[in-house]
């Protein structure tokens, strides 16, 4: 099964343990309480995709204090704590440590809890003719960023993170670098309200994600209707 699962590569996931503050733009509409669960859901769906596919599976996360949660979240998966840096140097230094023998690494957040695999396979086989592959967020930004090799700090160069910019400007600086550059289809960070109900209409059904799924069942009364109550 490792050899298996060591086939395409290292995908590497960017977490934070869920806490007070987690999705601080979704708790306005559901509570901080709410919110904080939700993060774990979108969490524990993303490791669970992320340790059934066909690759090595790493974890890039913060705070150092949570290291016995992912422990026992994704046991025998390799750890690395997050510095204490922006999102960019962040990126880089989980890509780096991942890099296993000159394998392409992969990297997702959590934000994007019903991401398909099939979208990860797509990203390591754009690898096989392409330096670097971008997966496009409806924000701006990406949800997704691979490479075959070790990236130069410069790719991130001149990046307002968390501006509709991340994308275009993280594209422009690999075109620039001389990187061939491919992108994946568009996917939707969860990070606000309007997400929120979009991923809430995509799941109905179940479909995958399904910790999100019955943590957004919890959530019940305070579906989409209710929330344009309240604001009235």
């Amino acid at each position: 099964m490792t050899e298996r699962r060591s086939l395409l590569g290292v995908l590497t996931i960017l977490a934070k343990a869920p806490g007070p503050g987690a999705k601080t733009r979704i708790a306005v509409t559901i509570g901080a309480a709410r919110a904080e669960q939700l993060a774990e859901a979108f969490l524990r769906d993303t490791v669970a995709m992320a340790l059934s596919g066909p690759w090595q599976t790493h974890l890039a996360f913060s705070p150092a204090s949570a290291q016995p949660l992912f422990q026992a979240l994704a046991p025998a998966t390799p750890l690395v704590v997050q510095p204490h840096a922006d999102l960019g140097e962040r990126i880089l230094h989980a890509m780096a440590n991942a890099a296993v023998r000159g394998q392409p690494v992969v990297l997702i957040g959590t934000d994007t809890p019903d991401l398909p695999c099939e979208i990860i396979e797509q990203a390591f086989a754009t690898l096989s003719h392409s330096d670097i592959v971008l997966g496009p967020a409806h924000d701006g930004g990406f949800y997704l960023i691979g490479a075959r090799r070790s990236l130069p700090k410069t790719i991130f160069s001149n990046i307002e993170w968390s501006t509709g910019t991340v994308f275009e400007r993280t594209a422009g600086n690999a075109r620039a670098q001389g990187l061939s550059l491919l992108t994946l289809q568009a996917w939707e960070d969860v990070d606000d309200e309007g997400s929120l109900n979009r991923l809430r209409e995509r799941l109905k059904d179940g479909g995958e994600a399904p910790a999100t799924h019955a943590a957004l069942a919890a959530l019940g009364a305070l579906g989409a209707e209710q929330v344009e109550t309240t604001r009235a």
